[in-house]
């Protein structure tokens, strides 16, 4: 499917009066950083997680997403008054459907937990004791008993 504005209800408007220009929006950091810091859970949260900063347009902040459904509904409303709350100042949102790369918090966060789950069992399979106790009393390990230390950062809360 083609990346084009979506239709009404995709796009939000904020109840407040529009932004003056020293008040529009502006990003100061990667969304990629910002999205999965915003105080938001659920739906919203999925939304801001695959979602990809195309832009701002006055006081319409654009993202793209790859599914539809995200763009619609209270969700919607959620990420426009967390993104209200952060940039101080009202804003809308609008919504291109279209093909997502890995510029979303979601994509990002895929690779880092891959790279993390192989790190872990490298570091398994390479430990000298593990080795030892494998060689010791033909023991295995099973592939999915593996699991890196560090615990996923969870969505609206500060790293």
């Amino acid at each position: 499917m083609p990346a084009g504005p979506a239709e009404t209800p995709a796009e939000v408007r904020s109840a407040a009066a529009p932004a003056n220009p020293a008040g529009l929006p502006q990003l100061t950091e990667p969304w990629i950083d910002l999205a999965p810091r915003l105080p938001i859970k659920g739906i919203a949260a999925q939304l801001a997680l695959q979602s990809e900063w195309v832009g701002v347009d006055g006081n319409t902040v654009v993202l793209r997403v790859a599914n539809k459904g995200l763009a619609e509904g209270p969700g919607v409303d959620r990420l426009r008054g967390a993104l209200e709350a952060h940039f101080g100042a009202p804003v809308r949102l609008r919504f291109e459907i279209g093909t997502t790369g890995d510029n979303t918090a979601h994509a990002v966060a895929q690779v880092e937990r891959q790279a993390r789950q192989q790190a872990a069992e490298e570091a398994i399979m390479g430990d000298p004791f593990v080795r030892q106790l494998l060689d010791d009393f033909g023991g295995q390990i099973v592939p999915d008993s593996i699991r890196p230390e560090n615990p996923e950062p969870t969505q609206g809360t500060s790293p």
